[in-house]
This record gives structure tokens, C-alpha cells and sequence, in this order.
């Protein structure tokens, strides 16, 4: 009779762990933790449809970009394409007359972590990186004229529409939720 009854317990417990382990597994991705190293390339695009010129900005401006590619560390995707990302104009000199250029300098500064993965302590991925342009000069035609008070130089452009790759300044630790 022990026995039977040894077998019977078994069994309810086999049973009750095999119950269990069917409708409460937990996520295969819940809290674990990734980082991304320092110097990780990202690809950003730019999202507004205004020109980014010399022209039309001024230092301090903020820009907003989206990750063009997906950060994939070992085939899990830690930051999803399209997460947002921040750039400020730098530097920016209007174009001039006689022939004088503009110019106009970009740097990367952070990229939001969207997707499956936030940042431990939320703060954004910095980016570092700058872009620039020099406008074209027409200093030679408006001596060459000698109209060089009606001739203006070209401004300084960034194009809005290219990929652009820039990489992460430090190691960031992302626990996905």
C-alpha cells in the first residue's frame, strides 16, 4: 500500500510540474541585459523635409534624426530602425557678398534606445561624429565682375536625404522589459 500511495504522489507532482511549466513559462527575453560597446556604428538619417543650409539655421539648433539600420547585437535587435536621434548645429557662418561662402557644422549628440531594450538608467546613447559644408566661393567672378557687392557666395549645406554613419561615444548597459 505504501507503494501505491509513493506513486501516486509521484505522479501529482510530475504531473503538477509538467502542468506549470506549460502555462507559466516566462519570456525568453525578460530582463536580460546587452550592451552596446563604445564605437558601435550607427546609420542616422535626418527626418524633416527642411533644408539643412547655413541659410535657414543657427548655432544651437536641434535636429532630429532616425536610425536608419537596426543596432543587432548576437541576431537580437537592441535598438529598433526609426529610434529617435539628436543632432545640434555647431557652427554657421552666413554666405557674403563678394563671393563670400557659408558653412555650416552638425554634431551627433545621443540616440533614444526604442524597442525591446531601454537604457538602465534611461538616459540616451551618445553619439559622436560632426558633419559639415562649405558653400561654393565666388570670390574669383565677383573680382573678376568687380560687382562683388551684388554676388554672394553659396551657403553651406548639409544633404537631408543620405545615410550617415557616426559611432557611440561609451559602453551603455540595455535591459529589455
Amino acid at each position: 500500500m505504501k507503494m501505491v500511495t509513493i506513486t501516486r504522489l509521484v505522479f501529482s507532482a510530475v504531473l503538477l510540474f509538467l502542468f506549470s511549466a506549460a502555462f507559466f513559462v516566462p519570456s525568453a527575453d525578460a530582463g536580460i541585459t546587452v550592451r552596446v560597446i563604445k564605437d558601435t556604428e550607427v546609420k542616422l538619417r535626418f527626418v524633416s523635409d527642411d533644408r539643412i543650409s547655413s541659410e535657414n539655421l543657427e548655432k544651437g539648433d536641434s535636429l532630429v534624426l532616425a536610425l536608419a539600420e537596426a543596432i543587432v547585437v548576437d541576431d537580437s535587435t537592441i535598438v529598433a530602425e526609426g529610434a529617435s536621434s539628436r543632432a545640434v548645429v555647431t557652427k554657421v557662418q552666413k554666405n557674403g557678398k563678394r563671393g563670400k561662402p557659408g558653412y555650416i557644422e552638425v554634431a551627433f549628440v545621443s540616440l533614444l534606445a526604442e524597442g525591446a531594450f531601454k537604457a538602465t538608467d534611461g538616459a540616451p546613447i551618445k553619439l559622436a561624429g560632426k558633419l559639415e559644408n562649405k558653400g561654393k566661393s565666388k570670390k574669383f567672378i565677383s573680382w573678376l565682375l568687380g560687382l562683388g557687392f551684388l554676388i554672394s557666395g553659396g551657403n553651406g549645406e548639409i544633404d537631408r536625404d543620405a545615410v550617415y554613419t557616426t559611432k557611440t561615444v561609451e559602453t551603455v548597459k540595455l535591459t529589455s522589459e
